[in-house]
């Protein structure tokens, strides 16, 4: 399970993900309601050391 802090100038709240599925192109991440959300990555990972998705 994955919890991200969001902090924005109205308040801060936080929202749980659970990681469904990882490779080196695919990322599925899935919300506490269980929607799913499908990344892809932009760039090879030979390119850059940092990793950067795309929804």
């Amino acid at each position: 399970m994955l919890i991200i802090y969001f902090v924005h100038a109205a308040g801060a709240f936080e929202r749980l993900f659970m990681i469904s599925y990882l490779d080196s192109e695919i990322l599925i991440i899935r919300d506490a309601a269980g929607v799913p959300e499908v990344l892809t990555r932009l760039e090879s990972p030979l390119e850059e050391s940092v990793i950067e998705y795309e929804s």
